[in-house]
């Protein structure tokens, strides 16, 4: 499921959120252009990328969450599909 443009606002009030104390500020407009540049990704990858991103000090500038080699996004989800899903043993 690739990120809407809603999604991705409501990811960038998230990373604002997270910014770390003392770290540089990161505007919303600026996450969400950056957002568009990997929109057409897994939507919970995107999240755990910008959270990672986010919470990182030394990223001066959200435009680290497009740079998919990053260490930001080293950690992907697995995508659940119906043959991955069992029903819980009793």
């Amino acid at each position: 499921m690739p990120v809407t443009k809603d999604q991705a606002h409501m990811l960038a009030a998230l990373a604002v959120a997270c910014r770390p104390n003392g770290a540089p500020r990161w505007d919303e407009p600026g996450i969400v252009a950056t957002l568009g540049r990997v929109s057409n990704l897994y939507l919970p990858d995107v999240a755990m990328a910008v959270i990672r991103a986010a919470t990182d000090p030394s990223a001066k500038t959200p435009a680290v969450i497009a740079n998919t080699s990053s260490v930001h996004w080293r950690e992907k989800t697995q995508a659940v599909s119906p043959r991955n899903v069992h029903a819980p043993r009793r």
